[in-house]
């Protein structure tokens, strides 16, 4: 495939509607209809309306500023801190996974205690939109020609996967197509947390959280050695990689704990 795709939707005048930015908002919609079927299916009253109106409004600052904190603090900090109109070109992309994931977790704490709803069932209930909203964010930056992989070895006769990104790739070679890659993995992820929450009996809770988070990781680990590191690497190990070492170390425990200490299950 050739991509020349055009990143910018629809110009009105200066304004500009990115295919980024629509579909970002597309996964906070889907979010905000999801957990409001599930709050009433799990009876969380907490979650009425007005709670989840002020969740998603919430979760676009915690989210998105979180997300952009990391990028800018460990992906390319030197770019940004020479360049710092730039750090809030969001439209441009540059939105770390991880950043997101301790936005994710600030909100939760702060909104399970001020709503009274137990952390863990509330991030139980997150996982799985939270994967979804990612499946659409990766083929946002595959519209946006970003973060895409290494070449593919042969260049003459590239494999059926290639993709040449013509407007972002100086060199003009044919890559692996990393974003696609990436939205398959959360979109494995989200099937499996939602048959998980929907067919099984006595889920302990916590499960979903740390079941997130461990497959994550070692997705986002593999995957990591195809794409194209813009960052110095330590140990021969991206920042991505680094970063989801101990998510997995971290979600490996929970899942232990989760069977020994046998918690309430989610109810």
């Amino acid at each position: 495939m050739i991509h020349n795709i055009d990143p910018v939707f629809i110009s009105l005048g200066p304004l500009s509607i990115r295919y980024y930015g629509l579909i970002y908002m597309a996964g906070f919609i889907f979010g905000y209809f999801f957990l409001k079927k599930a709050a009433q299916k799990k009876n969380i009253p907490q979650l009425d309306k007005k709670g989840l109106d002020d969740f998603i409004f919430l979760s676009v600052f915690f989210i998105v500023g979180g997300s952009r904190l990391f990028e800018v603090l460990f992906y390319e900090p030197s770019y940004y801190f020479s360049n710092p109109l730039k750090i809030f070109a969001i439209w441009e992309g540059g939105l770390s996974f991880h950043g997101g994931l301790a936005g994710s977790i600030a909100l939760a704490l702060y909104f399970s205690k001020k709503r009274g709803i137990p952390f863990f069932k509330l991030t139980d209930l997150l996982a799985m939109p939270a994967a979804f909203a990612l499946f659409l964010g990766r083929i946002a930056n595959f519209l946006n020609g970003e973060l895409f992989g290494i070449p593919v070895e042969n260049q003459i006769n590239p494999p059926w996967y290639a993709v040449k990104f013509v407007r972002s790739d100086s060199a003009q070679l044919y890559r692996v197509p990393t974003q696609i890659l990436e939205s398959l993995k959360n979109l494995i992820i989200f099937i499996t947390l939602f048959l998980i929450w929907k067919y099984v009996k006595n889920l302990r809770r916590t499960v979903l959280s740390w079941l997130f988070a461990l497959m994550y990781a070692v997705f986002r680990f593999v995957i990591e050695f195809f794409k194209v590191d813009y960052t110095d690497q330590i140990l021969g190990l991206s920042t991505g990689q680094l970063l989801c070492i101990p998510m997995f170390i971290a979600a490996f425990i929970g899942l232990f704990l989760a069977y020994k200490n046998n918690p309430p299950i989610i109810d």
